[in-house]
């Protein structure tokens, strides 16, 4: 079994990736290989997934990243229908930040992450 994290080795998704596929390969009784394809917003592994057998042996990791890459146009809008969602292994939050110069964005944006962190 194969399981893609379209991430670099060490990152956050990694390490749950890898706590995942120790799990999953202890409870099927077989190995589970870890490939991560950590490059070009994760299209690189979302594509090597979608392009893998359906026969249940390749699973892709995804986070918020997946989402967002379709929003910024890195991958189709249409690409979350090559997958069927087997789990969701954990929730938390995610935080995005932006400037825009001379623009109100920024700074509404500070003060709502101050109001919130009081």
């Amino acid at each position: 079994m194969r399981l893609i994290i379209p991430f670099p080795p060490g990152g956050s998704n990694d390490v749950v990736g890898r706590v995942v596929a120790a799990q999953l390969g202890e409870r099927l009784g077989q190995g589970v290989l870890i490939d991560n394809r950590g490059v070009v917003a994760a299209t690189i592994g979302v594509n090597a997934a979608a392009k893998s057998p359906a026969d249940g042996y390749t699973l892709l990791f995804v986070s918020v990243g997946f989402p967002v890459s379709i929003a910024l146009g890195q991958l189709p809008p249409g690409s979350p229908q090559w997958f069927v969602p087997v789990a969701a292994v954990g929730t938390g939050r995610a935080c995005s930040s932006c400037a825009r110069a001379g623009g109100e964005l920024a700074p509404r944006a500070r003060r709502t992450g101050e109001a919130q962190a009081r």
